[in-house]
Order: C-alpha cells, then sequence, then structure tokens
C-alpha cells in the first residue's frame, strides 16, 4: 500500500467567544513630541467618576481599551514627571473610538518644604529579569491578575486566557516562587479570580537563571503576593460577570487571620463559562511519488462548551522565631465541562470527484479533580541575607471523558448510506512529587553565591476504551504507563560592579523516563544528562540608557501526551496520537535588549533548536482519514526575533 503524507493547504481556526469588543484608543507624546511609554491611564464611567479599567501604554506610547459597553467615557492620564490630564467626556457606541495623541505637560515647581519618600518605578529592569510593581500602584486599584498579564512588557493574553511571553507559548506561571500545577484554562480562571490588590510585584523572566528548572523555551512569570500583615481576622470577596453572545461568571472570597506566631489563610473561587467555537480546515494528500493531488478533505466543526469549576487554597505559616518559618499550603481544584458540536466532513478524490460527505454529532462529558500539597522551611542566619529554604511538593490528578460521536455517511450523490456510533471511556491519572533546596550566600554587598538541587518524579497512568456501535474496539483501545524522574544541581555567582551586573550559573539535569504500552505489552526507556550554562551581562551607559547580553540553553522535553501512542478522535475520520521515539529538542539562545529611561525596551532574540519537536499529519490506514501526530526534527531551527 502507498503510503501518502499531508500537506496542510490551509488550516483555518476562529475561535468566537462573546465579548463586546469596541476599542477605545490612543496614543501618550510630551509637548515636544516625544514618545511617553508605560504612561498610566485610566477609563471611567461620566455618571460616576467610577474607574472601568486601567492600562499602561506600551513602548511606543500606544494604548487600547477592550471589551466594553456603550456609554460615556472620559480617560485620566498620569505619568512620572508630567501634570495629569483628563479628556473630555466622549461617548462609546458600536464603533470604535481613536482619542489620538494626548500631549503630557512637565510638571513644574520648586523644592520646598518637600518631604522625600523612595518609591520604586512601576518598571525596573535588573540583570536576570523585568519586575513590575503593583503594590501602591493605579495598576491595583481596578485589575484581576489576568488583566495585570495584559499590560504588562512581551506578555501576551488571548481571548481564551492562554498566557505567552514574548510571542512563545508554554509560559511557566509561578505563585510566590511556586508551580500552580493547572491547564492553561484553569491557570486563566484562577488569575481572574486573583485581585490585583492582592498581589506586590510581577517578575518577567524571559530568560531563566539556571536556579529554575532548564524545560522549556516559554519563559517565567513570577506573581509575588502581598504579605497580610494585619492582626486578627480579615478578608476580601469578589466577582465577575462578562457577557457577550455568552456569559463567564467567577466569584472570589479570601480570609486571613495573623496572631501571634501564626499566620492562617485561605481562599475559594468559582468559575462558570460558556463558550462557542467554529473551526475550519481544508486538507489535500499528495502522491509521495508523482508529488500530484490524490484526495482532499474539507471539515468544518461547531461546538458549544458549559463548563463548571471550583478551586480551593488553605495555608498555614508559623514563626518559630524571626529568622525561622515553615508553611503548609493545600489546594484542591474540582470541575467539569459538557460540549455538544456538529462536524461536516467532505471527502473528494480528484481523479473520481466527490467520494463521500459524513455528518457527525459529537457529545462529551468531561470530570477532573486535581489536589496538590507544599511543606516548606526557611531560615535566615544573618542580617546579610543568608537564607536555606527547602520545599516538598506533591500532586494527583485525576481526569475522566466521556466523548460519543454520531456519523451519518452519504455517499456522492447525497443518499445516506448508514451510520455508525463511536464512543469512549478514557481516564488520567497523574502523581507528582518533588523535594529541592536552595541556599543565598551574599559575600558582600556586592558579591552573591547561591546553589542549590532538585529531584522530582511523576508517574502518569492513562486508560483509553474506544466502543463502535456497541461493540469493545481493541484497535483504538491501549493503556500507557509513563514515568520521568529529573535530578537536578545548580549553582550561580552574581557581582555588582560600579555600572555593570554579570551574573553566571551552570545547571545540570539527569532525565530517566520509562513508558511502558499495556495492551500492545511494549516499552521504551531514555536516560541522558545536560549542561545548562548561563551568562547574564547589564551595563548602565548613563541615567536613562542601559544595555544587556543574556546567553543560555534550554530543553524541551516531549510531555506524555506527545509521546503516548493513544489514537484521540475528533470524529471517525480525524484523530490524533504521541510518538515514544521523539527525543529532547536543545535550544542555545542569546538576547541582546536596550532599555531607555526605564520605559522603552527594545531586544533582538536569536535562538538555535536542535531535535525540534514538529506536528504533521499523514492518513490513517485503519479509518482512511486524517492521522496527526509528532516528530523530531533532527535539523537545527534558527529563529530571529526583534
Amino acid at each position: 500500500m502507498r503510503t501518502s503524507f499531508v500537506l496542510l493547504l490551509l488550516c483555518l481556526s476562529l475561535s468566537l467567544y462573546g465579548q463586546d469588543n469596541t476599542p477605545v484608543s490612543g496614543r501618550t507624546i510630551s509637548t515636544q513630541g516625544e514618545l511617553l511609554p508605560y504612561a498610566t491611564i485610566t477609563i471611567h464611567k461620566t455618571i460616576d467618576s467610577v474607574i472601568i479599567k486601567s492600562v499602561l501604554s506600551d513602548s511606543a506610547g500606544n494604548f487600547i481599551f477592550k471589551s466594553l459597553a456603550a456609554g460615556s467615557y472620559f480617560v485620566h492620564v498620569s505619568s512620572v514627571g508630567y501634570k495629569e490630564y483628563v479628556s473630555p467626556a466622549f461617548t462609546l457606541s458600536s464603533s470604535p473610538v481613536d482619542i489620538g495623541a494626548i500631549q503630557l505637560t512637565v510638571k513644574a515647581g520648586v523644592l520646598k518644604d518637600v518631604k522625600v519618600r523612595a518609591e520604586r518605578p512601576l518598571i525596573e529592569q535588573k540583570v536576570d529579569r523585568m519586575v513590575m510593581n503593583i503594590e501602591n500602584s493605579i495598576l491595583a486599584s481596578s485589575n484581576n491578575a489576568l488583566e495585570l498579564l495584559q499590560q504588562a512588557p512581551y506578555v501576551s493574553v488571548d481571548n481564551n486566557g492562554n498566557i505567552s511571553l514574548k510571542g512563545i507559548q508554554n509560559t511557566t506561571v509561578m505563585i510566590d516562587g511556586r508551580l500552580t500545577y493547572l491547564s492553561a484554562a484553569e491557570l486563566a480562571n484562577f488569575l481572574r479570580n486573583m485581585h490585583a490588590s492582592q498581589i506586590a510585584t510581577i517578575d518577567i523572566i524571559t530568560n531563566p537563571s539556571s536556579k529554575y528548572e532548564a524545560a522549556g523555551n516559554g519563559g517565567i512569570i513570577n506573581i509575588k503576593m502581598k504579605k497580610n500583615l494585619s492582626i486578627g481576622l480579615n478578608g476580601s470577596f469578589n466577582t465577575n460577570l462578562q457577557q457577550g453572545r455568552l456569559p463567564q461568571i467567577t466569584n472570589g472570597l479570601s480570609l486571613n487571620y495573623r496572631k501571634g506566631k501564626f499566620n492562617l489563610y485561605s481562599g475559594i473561587n468559582h468559575s462558570k463559562q460558556e463558550r462557542w467555537v467554529e473551526e475550519t480546515t481544508d486538507l489535500s494528500f499528495y502522491d509521495v511519488a508523482t508529488k500530484e493531488a490524490q484526495s482532499h478533505f474539507s471539515i468544518a466543526e461547531n461546538t458549544f462548551y458549559h463548563s463548571n469549576s471550583l478551586n480551593g487554597r488553605a495555608g498555614i505559616d508559623y514563626s518559630f522565631s524571626k529568622k525561622t518559618i515553615a508553611g503548609i499550603l493545600l489546594t484542591a481544584f474540582s470541575g467539569g465541562e459538557d460540549e455538544d458540536g456538529n462536524n461536516a466532513n467532505k471527502i473528494q478524490s480528484f481523479s473520481l470527484g466527490v467520494d463521500s460527505n459524513l455528518q457527525t454529532l459529537h457529545t462529551g462529558t468531561s470530570q477532573w479533580n486535581r489536589y496538590s500539597g507544599n511543606i516548606n522551611l526557611r531560615h535566615q542566619f544573618d542580617s546579610l541575607g543568608k537564607v536555606v529554604s527547602f520545599d516538598y511538593d506533591y500532586a494527583d490528578f485525576n481526569d475522566r471523558s466521556k466523548p460519543g460521536y454520531l456519523t451519518s455517511y452519504y455517499n456522492g450523490s447525497g443518499s445516506n448510506t448508514g451510520s455508525t456510533y463511536l464512543n469512549a471511556n478514557m481516564g488520567t491519572g497523574i502523581k507528582m512529587a518533588s523535594f529541592k533546596g536552595d541556599y543565598e550566600h551574599p559575600v558582600n554587598e556586592t558579591l552573591n553565591f547561591s546553589a542549590g538541587f532538585k529531584w522530582s518524579r511523576v508517574h502518569t497512568l492513562n486508560a483509553v476504551n474506544y466502543y463502535q456501535n456497541g461493540f469493545f474496539d481493541k484497535r483504538r483501545s491501549n493503556d500507557f504507563d509513563y514515568t520521568e524522574t529529573i535530578n537536578a544541581a545548580y549553582a550561580d555567582v552574581s557581582k555588582e560592579f560600579k555600572k555593570a551586573s554579570l551574573k553566571l550559573g551552570l545547571r545540570a539535569e539527569q532525565t530517566i523516563s520509562n513508558g511502558v504500552q499495556l495492551t500492545q505489552d511494549s516499552t521504551f526507556k531514555k536516560q541522558y544528562t545536560q549542561l545548562f550554562p548561563t551568562t547574564f551581562f547589564r551595563y548602565k551607559w548613563n541615567k536613562n540608557h542601559s544595555s544587556g547580553i543574556t546567553i543560555n540553553r534550554r530543553i524541551g522535553r516531549p510531555d506524555y501526551e506527545s509521546l503516548n501512542p493513544f489514537i484521540y478522535l475528533s470524529d471517525p475520520y480525524t484523530s490524533w496520537g504521541g510518538n515514544p521515539y521523539l527525543q529532547p529538542a536543545l535550544t542555545n539562545v542569546i538576547n541582546v535588549s536596550h532599555n531607555y529611561k526605564g520605559m522603552i525596551n527594545v531586544f533582538v532574540s536569536y535562538n538555535e533548536t536542535t531535535n525540534a519537536l514538529a506536528q504533521y499529519q499523514t492518513s490513517d490506514t485503519t479509518s482512511s482519514g486524517i492521522f496527526s501526530t509528532w516528530a523530531t526534527w533532527v535539523k537545527q531551527n534558527k529563529c530571529l526575533q526583534v
């Protein structure tokens, strides 16, 4: 049988999320016509002057407000060293509003009877990260955490809440330096329920140092929460309703109790949302030998999703002394989603014309329960900042889903030729455990040394059973057992000079993985050790200009879904599965950046990846349809980003 590969002629995916999206935009400049980046702009209802949203202008001075209801508004603009500006009222209806250029005037005054108070700038550029100071800023008054990230430098958030850093997805989001263990959708809901007033700073780490795991190219966003030092019981409640074509409702409650050496804190969040997704895909298959088109697939899919989720966290901190503190944190996440959709497939042979049409009605239910716990200990040896800390984490995830597909078949003339019903029971269990230790040793005010270790293990058990017309389908069913252990150690040293900062680090990681296909009674094992050096250098030319260079190495390990050879179905003719023979991708990154007045950031980044993972499609010999999987692209993949 000849092997045919697919050439993707057109793959258009359109996600429709019901939101009013009439924008209000403008830009900020000085009276001399210079750009004013990172000015703070708030938009208010004219009737009561209540702040609706706040944003920062970008590096070119541009700003935009989205998802606003019709009504009368005005904007307020402020920037350090400039007089505040209040716009005339304007009316927003169905057409976008462009306020145009807003000129800010430099403040004029004499230093007289002034009390000097040190305040951090909104954006701080450090040698290995950018810090966004939220506490005591205007951004803390009217935003949730997800909206804050939309305004952070280098960060992008799409309509579904997926977060990317410098255009690269798979960004790791941490809370107080700890992983969240949430999916992209769960993380988005969690951040929507976190009010900005709870956040102290946001660290934006585009090129992580050796302290952090070497996996992933998406960078790290570390959200540091404010420490509630109020004595006694206090708390807050927030609710958020977004209504467009379909509604989203989120509610959150947090409580904190501090007395003596104890601090107890808790929070619970509920989310309910509905989504409508439309996708259209056109695919053509070509013969490898003749390079002639053999057949064409056209797929149109409409799906309605309804989900409910509840997450909670509770913790306790105990101060043994002023220098030693221990804590326990427990989190839980539970939810479910129902889907109801319709797929229309047309299969065409270029030699015979339209071969067949398919109409698939698909339904599904899914449930997930996720629990995690953390035990931590931190001890500070002296006032210089010598600190040692230990963390133990454990997480247990259980996901179950039951999809079903009722497909009706029609021949080229439109006559019904029959129908089939395909359904499945899918279950995934994931257990994760890790233990790490970190040590910080400031030698003096300009020299610092740090080192640490981490052990982690992930065990995944996945079971899928398919049934066709009520009978067990052994061809599509399988059990997959996967274990991955990573042993790591790191050390780095940093030095501050008069006008420069230097940080050097090295991390070693050993990976041991073992996969077992239980149904097919086959196994695969992998073991490898890699070194990951990091270099950070920043030079301050004068009070307005600074430049930096970062060099590091990253690894992209295939996740269990990419390795898992299970066959997942979108409909009887569209499926995807993993490849157990994938190799890890290694990426060398060089990043050069320049900063002006702590506001304008320009960077050039060059990436070179070996063994890059690539998704491709081919014909499915089982169903004569489309099968998607992953392969290792052994050649070097080079990328220049500005």
